[in-house]
């Protein structure tokens, strides 16, 4: 368990990764040098070049190409799984990282790929206390970024998906379109080189409180301190290379900003948008779990994107 503070300097500073930047230039160039011969008819060898001419064996140079393009998609794929991960979620002691093993939840994470721009998707939490930074594949051109909003009261786990759902629906559903279980991961802040384009950003506000505005029926008692097995991105490890993109006092003055709000400076819903006790009979007694039979269910998938 970690403190808002500490949180947020985590979430705002990048850990430096150009080894795997460098790992995956390597792989997609090569992947080009075995289509390229490919096309020109001429013998590369390797294992590279060897997958696509199996490929083209059975279907041509359009299946050669398929085959390159599935290959450049796997081959970027692999900074997801060389990500450091972190999760919101509180787990039973001892238990494993499942759906099932969850307590209750004290973030709501929020994925953007679309593209849309950042100002525009957080005046969706104006108000709220939030954190933004981009995720590895951010561009100028195509901004990809997570949002990150604490919680003043932890969700319990039954109440996650019916309070991510309303989370979705408030960020205007062009968030990332995946269901996110309460058991999901994300990929820390992270970036291929000192140079590459990215970005963090906190808003002050009040830290939302679900169970102030009628989302949540209940809440969960935040546990004392929990002693962590070894070093972490939040509170330091000595083996990461990082960034951090603003000053100590721009953490500081968030924080300082969001305790000096009163009351009345906080409306998050208009007055026919607040949520009451019977909108939750929207799902049945016991049916905010269930699904249609013969559809799987989404949230039996319990890891995130990573990206």
């Amino acid at each position: 368990m970690i403190d808002l503070a500490t949180l947020v300097r985590g979430l705002v500073t990048f850990i430096l990764k150009p080894e795997l930047a460098k790992t995956v230039a390597r792989d997609l160039e090569q992947l080009d040098r075995a289509l390229a011969s490919i096309e020109a008819g001429t013998r590369l060898g390797g294992r590279r070049y060897g997958r696509l001419a199996r490929a083209e064996k059975e279907g041509g140079l359009e299946g050669a190409r398929k085959e390159h393009e599935r290959l450049r998609a796997k081959a970027k794929a692999r900074a997801k799984m060389d990500l450091r991960l972190w999760s919101p979620a509180h787990f039973r002691e001892g238990a494993r990282r499942e759906s099932t093993d969850v307590l209750h939840v004290s973030c709501l994470v929020l994925d953007y790929d679309s593209g849309a721009p950042i100002e525009e998707s957080t005046s969706h939490w104006r108000g709220c206390f939030h954190v933004v930074h981009s995720t590895w594949s951010y561009t100028h051109e195509h901004p990809k970024y997570r949002l990150v909003l604490p919680l003043a009261r932890p969700v319990m786990a039954d109440d996650w998906r019916r309070f991510w759902d309303w989370g979705a629906a408030r960020a205007g559903m062009r968030n990332d379109p995946a269901l996110k279980s309460p058991a999901s991961t994300f990929a820390l802040p992270a970036t291929p080189a000192r140079e590459a384009p990215r970005i963090a950003l906190v808003r002050a506000g009040r830290l939302f409180d679900p169970l102030e505005s009628g989302l949540s029926l209940r809440t969960d008692v935040v546990p004392d301190e929990v002693p962590l097995p070894g070093p972490t991105h939040f509170r330091g490890d000595p083996d990461e290379k990082t960034l951090d993109e603003h000053p100590d006092g721009y953490v500081r003055d968030a924080l300082e900003a969001t305790r000096s709000l009163r009351e009345d400076d906080f409306d998050l819903f208009s007055a026919n948008e607040r949520v009451g006790e019977n909108d939750f009979e929207l799902f049945g007694t016991d049916g905010a779990n269930e699904t249609e039979p013969g559809v799987e269910d989404p949230w039996e998938d319990e890891f995130d994107d990573m990206f």
